[in-house]
């Protein structure tokens, strides 16, 4: 009963420092500091398969959220610049 319980506290920890970095890169993506954002991003990726599967979930959605961002970053860049 005891390493259940450790095990759901761990859980619990995994899911909020997840929580945690997802809030940083969303406001990063938000924000257009896309480089900001793919650190925070990772580290929440490296920790998905310890949770649940509707965390999972909100992962996928960060890493296609800054993907799109991302790839609008890019052709954005390609895009010739208009005079002032």
């Amino acid at each position: 009963e005891e390493a259940s319980k450790v095990a759901k506290d761990t859980a619990t920890e995994a899911q909020k420092e997840v929580k945690a970095l997802l809030d940083k890169a969303t406001e990063a993506i938000k924000g257009g500091k896309l480089d900001e954002a793919e650190a925070p991003l990772k580290q929440a990726e490296g920790m998905k398969s310890t949770l649940p599967e509707a965390d999972q979930k909100q992962v996928e959605e960060a890493r296609k959220a800054f993907d799109a961002a991302k790839a609008a970053q890019e052709l954005k860049d390609k895009l010739p610049k208009l005079p002032e």
